[in-house]
């Protein structure tokens, strides 16, 4: 029985201590069953990792390496490997060994049995320390607040996936250069699996994402991906009309009823400081969208890449085309 091609796509940024491990347990977990290939995308990681990835890359061909021009961010290295993939089906996952090389075969067969175009790992127990497991929860409740549609994040699941290559292909024509991995997905399909799988303890080193960080990539995600936050300051302003003209209304019947003066000039001062910095801030919002659009406008590509190895031959797939310096 001809076994299933499949594409392992890691970004790897941080760890460059892991990476042997990681390619040792790949090789383990899926040569029994598959053929595959390991896509590493280095996110200019100053610690090294580009380095370890190219090591082991010159030890095994399968071992393929894409190296960005400067750090992008972990969604965007997800579609530089995405680009160069060519397996039938593709496995995304985090190179901390937090996502278990050993559940991939779980996955995939969920994804067979079912039917599904894409299934993701829902973490049975998360192995993070509680300010880390608080402040991802506090992303996926803004993110899920904020959106509409696809854009909707579980609370169990992160970016440890397979997807079809279908998906695969649909994924490179999408072109917005903010772009949050799952949400891309979920735009493409609707029929996506969920699995349980062991999420296991980073054997070293500490996570990437730190508060400001996850502040910004939350923000971009629902700028990017919806205008709740226009429809939100539209009906904001409003109910704050409606208030306004029932506290002008009540002012001048005191006044006719009882001839009560205006009230003070520190609650008319406090009022007026009010509607100012709410007016602020919805400009602040309109300005992140405006500014969102000519970002966008631009058609620059949403990465470069400075070399790669093992890729030799392989089309240029990405969405905007010509993307290698």
């Amino acid at each position: 029985m001809k076994k299933p091609f499949l594409s392992v796509v890691t970004p790897v940024y941080g760890a460059p201590d892991l990476l042997p491990l990681l390619y040792e347990r790949l090789k383990a977990a899926l040569e029994p069953w598959a053929d595959f290939e390991i896509i590493m995308v280095n996110d200019a990681c100053p610690q090294g990792s580009g380095e370890a990835a190219a090591e082991l890359a010159a030890r095994d061909e399968r071992v393929k390496l894409i190296d960005l021009m400067r750090n992008y961010g972990q969604h965007v290295a997800i579609s530089a490997g995405l680009d160069q993939a060519r397996g039938d089906w593709v496995v995304v996952m985090d190179c901390d060994l937090q996502d278990p090389p050993e559940e991939i075969k779980k996955i995939y067969d969920h994804l067979q049995a079912g039917g599904f175009e894409a299934v993701f790992g829902s973490r049975l127990e998360r192995r993070d320390s509680w300010f880390k497991h608080v402040r991802s929860r506090a992303f996926r409740l803004l993110i899920n607040a904020l959106s509409e549609g696809a854009l909707k994040v579980r609370e169990d699941t992160a970016n440890f996936s397979v997807i079809t290559r279908r998906v695969v292909l649909a994924y490179r024509r999408f072109k917005e250069k903010e772009r949050l991995y799952g949400a891309i997905v979920s735009r493409i399909v609707s029929n996506i699996g969920v699995i349980a799988v062991e999420h296991a303890a980073r054997p070293t080193g500490r996570s990437a994402y730190d508060l400001k960080k996850t502040i910004r990539l939350a923000f971009n995600a629902v700028i990017s991906n919806s205008h709740r936050p226009l429809m939100l300051s539209i009906y904001c302003a409003l109910g704050l009309f409606v208030l306004a003209f029932a506290l002008g209304g009540k002012v001048f019947w005191d006044y006719l009823e009882r001839g009560s003066p205006v009230m003070g000039w520190t609650s008319t001062m406090v009022v007026i400081c009010f509607f100012f910095g709410l007016q602020m801030l919805f400009l602040g919002i309109l300005g992140a969208y405006l500014g969102q659009i000519a970002l966008e406008s631009k058609g620059r590509p949403f990465y470069l890449t400075a070399r790669t190895i093992n890729l030799a031959g392989r089309e240029d797939n990405t969405a905007d085309g010509g993307n290698r310096l």
